[in-house]
């Protein structure tokens, strides 16, 4: 049997968002094996008429799997990705459900298709959302001891219509108040906070609103001035710096004491990188956070 014909990834004209879909070779689909190398990873690719067909396959430097696929006619049906250097699996599709672990192996999120729940690196969830029969979107926050904190319910799109209608959310106060802080030591948590420290301040406004100008109140109650003082002096470097920029951005004059001690904090939070992709950095120091905020709260 002759072996099929192999060719650089680099010389077949290809979909410009797919490499797996359209791919030709001097004018005509391409049939054979396309391969890279690009210094960091190797890959190889069968196709079939143009379409990626078959085990397509990367692999780093070490010769250990980075990327193995199933496609089908230019589809990808099952897909396994593995964390640097390819010894704990990354990311795996298969059965129309997608699953991301952390990097000692422990599932972070999974997801199907009117679902998702997401893990803390401990393997308790943290936050699910699912779609109902009815076309409603439901969703809740958890704490580490799998108390809920917020639930939300969003009713379907209504004829007419492009956007479902603003979300019903309740709150657990009582948790709340005793838990926030550690609930925070989560980024993705921070807006359920101020959502729930501004309730009772204000209408509540659409998402829309929200992301073309701020409704919130430019002060906080005295309460939330004392939740911005706990998260200041808080041993989480990720709440600290939350607490230093809210104690500037709402004037929160009580906070002077602690973010003149926080201008010896020479030190910034671990960016937060997302098991998906993307995250969190931060561009201050504590310090420099915290020489802002003052500027910001005034003699």
């Amino acid at each position: 049997m002759a072996e099929p014909l192999r060719v650089p990834l680099g010389q077949l004209d290809t979909d410009e968002e797919d490499i797996y879909r359209n791919a030709f070779w001097k004018g005509e689909p391409f049939t054979g094996v396309a391969w890279d190398d690009d210094g960091r990873e190797t890959c190889e690719i069968p196709y079939v008429e143009g379409m990626a067909h078959g085990r397509c396959v990367w692999r780093y430097k070490n010769g250990k799997l980075s990327l193995e696929e199933l496609a089908d006619r230019g589809s990808v049906v099952e897909s396994t990705s593995w964390w640097p250097p390819g010894d704990v699996v990354h990311c795996r599709f298969a059965g129309g459900v997608r699953r991301y672990y952390f990097q000692d192996g422990t599932l972070a999120l999974e997801r199907g298709e009117d679902w998702e729940r997401e893990y803390d690196s401990a393997g308790v969830l943290r936050n699910e959302r699912y779609l109902e029969e009815d076309g409603s979107l439901r969703g809740a926050w958890y704490g580490a001891d799998e108390v809920w904190a917020v639930r939300w319910r969003q009713g379907p799109r209504e004829p007419g219509r492009r956007v479902r209608p603003d979300p019903e959310t309740e709150y657990n106060d009582a948790y709340l108040r005793t838990h926030y802080l550690k609930l925070l030591e989560c980024p993705s948590f921070t807006h359920h906070f101020l959502d729930w420290l501004f309730q009772q301040m204000e209408p509540r406004s659409t998402f829309f609103q929200r992301w073309v100008q701020d409704k919130r109140p430019k002060t906080l109650s005295a309460e939330g001035r004392a939740m911005v003082c706990a998260m200041i002096a808080y041993e989480d470097l990720r709440v600290q710096y939350k607490g230093v920029t809210m104690a500037g951005q709402y004037r929160v004059k009580e906070a002077r004491p602690l973010l003149e001690a926080a201008l010896s904090r020479n030190v910034t939070p671990p960016p937060e990188r997302h098991v998906t992709g993307g995250g969190v950095s931060y561009g201050l120091t504590i310090a420099q956070a915290a020489r802002r905020a003052l500027s910001r709260l005034g003699p």
